[in-house]
């Protein structure tokens, strides 16, 4: 909903032709700038003050009131609402995070239905049948309700010190955000030209939200490194296939998005007591992300061979992060602490069961 209205009002700003199309372009990336780029200002913020679900609620009222500014103020509701936007999501994200702590299923479930409310507020905004006060009235109750919810525990237990690594945290930070930004690179790239046809717009667009949202899922239940750097490199054919084959293309992009709750879960897991700071993170990767397409490379860069060798750099770099991840990762160390405890008739009966 939050992304619907923002997404919304940008597209009825560029259908009614309020602007030049120079100056909408300018508002769009204005716009992106804030909702993403401003995330990690306000994680870092918000891990400070502890304080998600105000974050959330602020977010849908900031982003609410936007809607009262458009008719008369667009250009300031746009603003408003990429703040607003920026706010909610954080908030939501760092509740999603310790809904399955150290687990990639909430994050992922949390973040899937912003395809979705991209699509429909496209849809609106384009089709001139954007109304502003269906989600203002929306976002007012489902402030109030957050508000109501009892609060989800957040920032549970004591941060552990960094431990000395041969393969540091910050190490896979590094590697991790290189594979959102590749990700959203080539997301951004693909040229998929059947996407004109609404009815395969649909079901591309609910491909993308259940490869978040089952992402997690299937990641948690078959290990992280199988599913989301597997699932990244069998995306490859898919996607070279998909500019003139719907199936392959809707099934690639399903593929393709699994793999986004794993890299989420790693930077928060990595960077433990800062789950606002890592999701905000992840929001500035994909912003970066995209900047490639607004230089001259744009051209070379939706090329589907340099998107093969793009996606299969980021399987690569994906599926070896994730090897270093399993090694730092202290739940290991604990799963050992835990066998050396059991009795010796437990351990026996364990034996037991395995062969």
């Amino acid at each position: 909903m939050v992304d619907a209205v923002c997404i919304g009002m940008l597209f009825s700003v560029l259908t009614r032709h309020v602007f030049s199309l120079m100056a909408t372009a300018y508002l769009f990336i204005v716009y992106n700038l804030l909702a993403f780029g401003l995330q990690v200002i306000i994680g870092f913020v918000i891990d400070n003050l502890k304080a998600p679900r105000l974050a959330a609620v602020l977010g849908l009222i900031v982003t609410g009131l936007s809607t009262l500014f458009f008719p008369s103020r667009p250009v300031a509701a746009i603003i408003i609402a990429g703040f607003g936007n920026a706010l909610f999501h954080v908030g939501g994200g760092i509740i999603s995070l310790n809904l399955t702590p150290r687990k990639a299923a909430a994050p992922g479930i949390f973040v899937a239905p912003g395809a979705l409310g991209v699509l429909v507020g496209t849809l609106l905004g384009k089709s001139g049948k954007f109304i502003t006060w269906p989600f203002f009235a929306a976002m007012a109750a489902s402030a109030v309700i957050i508000f109501l919810v009892p609060e989800p525990a957040a920032y549970q237990g004591k941060t552990q010190p960094p431990q000395q690594q041969e393969f540091k945290a910050e190490h896979i930070i590094y590697l991790i955000l290189f594979v959102i930004a590749v990700r959203s690179l080539v997301g951004f790239a693909a040229v998929f030209p059947w996407r004109s046809d609404v009815n395969l717009l649909i079901l591309l667009t609910a491909a993308v939200v259940l490869g978040k949202g089952l992402g997690g899922l299937l990641a948690d239940k078959f290990g992280w490194q199988l599913t989301a750097a597997g699932s990244l490199a069998v995306s490859i054919p898919l996607l070279t296939l998909g500019a003139g084959v719907p199936v392959c293309g809707i099934t690639g992009m399903f593929l393709f998005n699994i793999n986004m709750p794993v890299t989420l879960a790693m930077i928060s897991n990595v960077i433990p007591g800062k789950p606002g700071t890592a999701f905000g993170l992840t929001c500035l990767a994909l912003v970066l992300g995209t900047l490639p397409s607004f230089t001259a490379l744009q051209p070379k860069i939706g090329n589907i061979l340099v998107i093969d060798i793009m996606v299969l750099i980021a399987a690569v770099v994906l599926y070896f992060s994730l090897h270093f991840y399993n090694k730092i990762q202290p739940a290991n160390k604990l799963k050992t602490e835990i066998r050396l405890k059991i009795s010796p008739e437990q351990k026996f009966q364990e034996e037991k069961k395995s062969l």
